[in-house]
């Protein structure tokens, strides 16, 4: 059996990593395409991005572990909550293996498993919601003490800075390089003595694309920082040319799950979508003249300054604030569908009998008339600038998934088409929808496009176009380590990525 090293480039977007590749700037990704095969990423788990490592590692739908975003709804009731992968209950492939030893650091959307043999670091640089910061853990407790001592404090470098000019985002590029060339570096101590697996993630290219964007697409002029992601890129390639320099027999696997696109929010308009057209029902005046002082405050300052003052407070604060405003927004007793706040994909829920608290929809027929109707409106939005469809895609859960009903995931994925420009309004035959800039204006997003370039002895070297199910991977892993794959796992190994005569 020869070892397996994967290394997790995350939000690596595929159409640069192929140019950049082609161009020599990314040598040693360009070495393990030409001797093995590049895999485009894909399957019913893309209808999210949030979900995607944690289902390539396990092997499990989201439709089973339940993680579609950083803020989801508990099922059963009507309260928001800051979700995170450290919730679901589902184990990375990893942990399946008997008596190898593994050494993962950072593998996305994982945590350190009981009972696995090897080094385990997790959350030590790792791409995390703001709202909810998991601490850095590691088994055994020694990787931790080793990984401070090595790398030093574990820096957080924002991926957004509201109106950041270039005297704002210069100091992020090298602070990025420094933390690429420390990863390497830690990672190789940890894998000095070999290792079975080896899982190394890398998020830096996550930050630097969506901190580097408007430079990249030409949108500021500065010349410093015009090719600032393509530098992060090249310095991953280059710390992956000195992670894989011992281990030539290795199979490798490097992953992108998802790419980068132009892209603003469109929290607002879901929630005028739902509002507009009638199915979430705003409370009705209260005849109640008992009022807090609280309500008195709030109803003293401005809406403008309001949300000044909510972003200045901590993010946990602001998700209480958030989630208790929901719970609240609504007449229940009168919605037929509603928005779960989000910045970029929508999430729609019927407010279902039996599943709501206060749920009106019958289930069946009903439910299902609902969703048809709610897709229909979604398609016929229209973006005024363009003239063209604002809605790329709707994804209904029930038909995704194979379900009936889903339990905890919203029933209807809304994406959106890009707009290098914000979208302040689209329109509806029966209603314009409009939204205000919010507070995390940010202007990129991810594409659902994931990317693979898998080589090694045991891999089919192959210039053909290949696509691979996300959740074909974790058995296609199992595959190349000889061990059996788990009922729980519904992908199947590749025969495209595997060489028939390993």
């Amino acid at each position: 059996m020869n070892p397996l090293v994967i290394v997790q480039c995350d939000a690596f977007d595929p159409a640069l990593t192929r140019q950049w590749m082609d161009e020599g700037h990314l040598p040693n990704l360009a070495s393990l395409r030409d001797r093995g095969v590049v895999a485009s990423i894909g399957g019913r788990e893309h209808i999210a991005e949030l979900g995607l490592a944690l289902s390539a590692y396990s092997g499990v739908s989201r439709s089973r572990h339940g993680y579609y975003d950083y803020r989801q709804l508990r099922s059963g009731t009507y309260d928001l909550y800051p979700a995170a992968p450290a919730d679901a209950s589902v184990r990375p492939f990893w942990s399946t293996l008997n008596g190898a030893s593994v050494v993962t650091i950072d593998a996305g959307e994982s945590m350190p498993v009981a009972g696995v043999t090897g080094k385990q670091l997790m959350n030590w640089t790792a791409h995390q919601s703001a709202t909810r910061v998991e601490p850095p853990i590691a088994i055994p407790p020694t990787v931790l003490e080793h990984a401070r001592r090595t790398f030093g404090a574990p820096t957080r470098i924002s991926e957004f800075l509201l109106d950041s000019q270039p005297s704002d985002d210069r100091p992020i590029l090298p602070a990025l390089l420094d933390r690429v060339r420390r990863k390497g570096a830690l990672s190789r101590s940890l894998i000095r003595d070999g290792a079975d697996v080896i899982v190394v993630g890398f998020f830096e290219g996550h930050t630097a694309g969506h901190r580097f964007w408007k430079y990249h697409r030409g949108r500021s002029s500065d010349a410093e920082l015009r090719h600032a992601l393509r530098r992060v890129y090249t310095a991953i390639d280059h710390e992956i040319g000195l992670l894989l320099a011992d281990r030539p027999h290795a199979n490798v696997a490097v992953l992108s799950f998802f790419g980068m696109r132009d892209e603003y929010p469109s929290e607002g308009l879901m929630e005028s979508f739902c509002r507009v057209l009638g199915y979430q029902a705003s409370p009705r005046a209260s005849t109640d003249r008992r009022r807090s002082l609280g309500d008195i405050a709030r109803g003293l300052v401005p809406p403008a300054l309001r949300s000044t003052i909510s972003r200045r407070l901590p993010h946990r604060m602001q998700e209480e604030l958030l989630a208790r405003a929901f719970r609240g927004s609504s007449d229940w007793t009168r919605t037929v569908a509603f928005n779960i706040p989000a910045l970029y994909t929508g999430h729609i829920r019927v407010n279902l009998r039996g599943r709501e608290p206060q749920g009106i929809v019958e289930p069946g027929t009903e439910y299902r008339d609902v969703l048809d109707r709610v897709d229909s409106d979604l398609r016929q939005l229209e973006d005024p600038l363009t003239g063209s469809a604002a809605v790329r895609a709707v994804h209904r859960s029930a038909d995704v998934y194979g379900e009936s009903v889903p339990s905890h995931l919203p029933d209807l994925f809304v994406e959106w088409e890009p707009t290098p420009v914000f979208r302040a309004q689209v329109v509806h035959p029966h209603g314009v929808l409009r939204q205000e800039p919010p507070a995390y204006f940010r202007d990129s997003y991810h594409s659902l496009e994931g990317l693979a370039i898998i080589g090694g002895p045991d891999i089919r070297a192959t210039r053909a176009p290949v696509a691979i199910d996300l959740l074909d991977l974790a058995p296609t892993f199992l595959s190349l380590l000889d061990t059996p794959v788990p009922h729980e796992m519904t992908g199947t190994a590749s025969s495209d990525i595997i060489d028939d005569h390993s």
